[in-house]
């Protein structure tokens, strides 16, 4: 069994509470960290600050959307290795 210090960790950036928590309780019942911000430029921050194993990000988002976000990681070189699933 894997212990709580290797298990990949997942930045959830999603708006919708409902769909939100939806998600982050299924990937925490298969063995994920999960953290969740609920808007893009809280999403670019927890990026900087935790560094995720993956991004989940929702396109539709407040302050900064799903697109300003790419944006964002692609000129600060963190994508493309840094995996993102829209």
């Amino acid at each position: 069994m894997e212990s709580s210090s290797h298990k990949k960790f997942i930045l959830l950036i999603e708006d919708e509470e409902v769909i939100g928590n939806l998600l982050q309780k299924r990937l925490e019942n298969a063995g994920y960290l999960v953290k969740m911000a609920k808007d893009g430029l809280t999403g670019v921050a927890m990026i900087h600050d935790f560094q995720p194993d993956l991004v989940l990000l929702d396109m539709i988002l407040p302050r900064l959307d799903g697109f300003g976000v790419l944006e964002k990681l692609y000129e600060e070189k963190i994508i493309p290795a840094l995996p993102v699933i829209i």
